[in-house]
């Protein structure tokens, strides 16, 4: 099998991960913060470890400012639903994933906040430019991917975040494509929250995620979206605004959250400038057989990303990938979440989508281009 979806969900797993995982279940699956049993004391221990790890993978000092949530969508929700208030403004690019573009459109029609939608597709001076021009009086916030789940375009968040302090504005960033091979610095990067899953490029299994505010946040602007039993202040009704506790009701995803321990530790064993590297050449690879079958790339120019999206003549993107997958090859199709940024590439709302991890090979690449040679040649 050649598995290039890691888009959607890296795979494989790393023997470190799957031994962490099960090991916790075995030896520390109790609940954390409701008991003070063995099991519980432990499951507890795990999941501060995971705070540290996240928190220093982003330059982040204060283990309570990464709260953990069922995925990366939940911490966007509650970046943008916790922070936004009525008759807000805020912008955001085109390039967006629906974790971002449906939460905005639930504050424009439930709270009256406009939305601002720029275009990333430009250099980045211009995109910087563009930005700017969009702010208002009204804005309260900048929302940007920091990598495409469709194409190679990488944002440059340090830029983008030095736009939003000098005017005051809170700056999210949804690095679901980029945690885990490109740096993300809350300090450097001037970003106030950063939101991350727990099964991608980190290399997790499914189920959790982290909304991960930078030193020096203030809570008391951020409202919780989820409500329940946390394990502390029982009595009373209201959550409050003590991280992490007040925004973490319910019993945590404890196996995905001790699963991104060993991911990110399996990262800094290899390096994110080695990992970045590695999946640009295989990009790059990528791009350069899709050229001699004469394919369609979308975005091919516009950064350095490990995805690539693409077509070809005769045969719709869902039936290409439905043929790749009849001889085990993984990909996706259709419009993947990004109904904008499908449109800004023009892709006619369906395409193919090949994205790399650090477990890809070149020889997996020219099997490919192989294969989708064979498919092409019968069309």
């Amino acid at each position: 099998m050649i598995y290039f979806d890691n888009a959607a969900t890296s795979y494989p797993k790393s023997d470190a991960v799957i031994a962490a995982v099960s090991e916790h279940i075995v030896r520390s699956g109790g609940n954390p913060g409701r008991s003070g049993h063995r099991l519980a004391s432990a499951a507890a221990e795990a999941v501060f470890d995971a705070r540290e790890a996240v928190g220093g993978m982003m330059n982040i000092t204060g283990p309570q400012n990464v709260i953990f949530t069922s995925g990366a969508t939940a911490a966007l929700n509650l970046a943008l639903l916790g922070t936004a208030r009525y008759g807000d403004h805020i912008i955001c690019t085109n390039l967006e994933h629906n974790s971002v573009l449906r939460p905005l459109y639930f504050l424009r029609r439930n709270r009256s906040v406009g939305v601002s939608y720029v275009d990333a597709l430009c250099p980045d001076d211009e995109l910087i430019a563009r930005i700017t021009r969009a702010i208002t009086r009204r804005t309260r916030m900048i929302v940007t991917l920091h990598a495409s789940n469709v194409c190679p375009r990488v944002l440059p968040i340090s830029r983008i975040g030095e736009v939003a302090h000098r005017h005051g504005l809170i700056y999210v960033v949804d690095a679901a494509q980029s945690a885990g091979v490109f740096p993300i610095d809350t300090l450097r990067d001037g970003a106030d929250i950063v939101c991350i899953p727990s099964h991608k490029g980190i290399g997790g299994i499914q189920g959790a995620g982290v909304a991960a505010f930078a030193d020096g946040f203030d809570f008391a602007r951020l409202n919780g979206v989820t409500y329940g039993g946390n394990g502390v202040n029982t009595v009373y009704g209201e959550m409050g605004n003590t991280p992490p506790e007040s925004y973490e009701a319910g019993t945590l995803p404890v196996p995905a959250i001790v699963s991104m321990t060993a991911g990110i530790a399996d990262i800094g064993n290899m390096g994110l400038t080695a990992v970045a590297a590695h999946e640009n050449m295989l990009r790059m690879r990528l791009c350069n057989g899709l050229n001699r079958l004469g394919a369609r790339i979308y975005g091919e120019g516009l950064g350095r990303g490990g995805t690539i999206m693409f077509n070809a003549d005769g045969i719709g993107g869902s039936d290409l990938a439905d043929r790749l997958a009849s001889v085990d090859i993984c990909v996706r199709a259709g419009m993947h979440c990004a109904p904008l940024a499908h449109d800004a590439l023009q892709t006619g709302g369906d395409a193919v989508r090949v994205s790399f991890s650090h477990a890809n090979t070149a020889d997996e690449v020219d099997e490919f281009i192989s294969a989708l040679s064979e498919i092409l040649k019968k069309q």
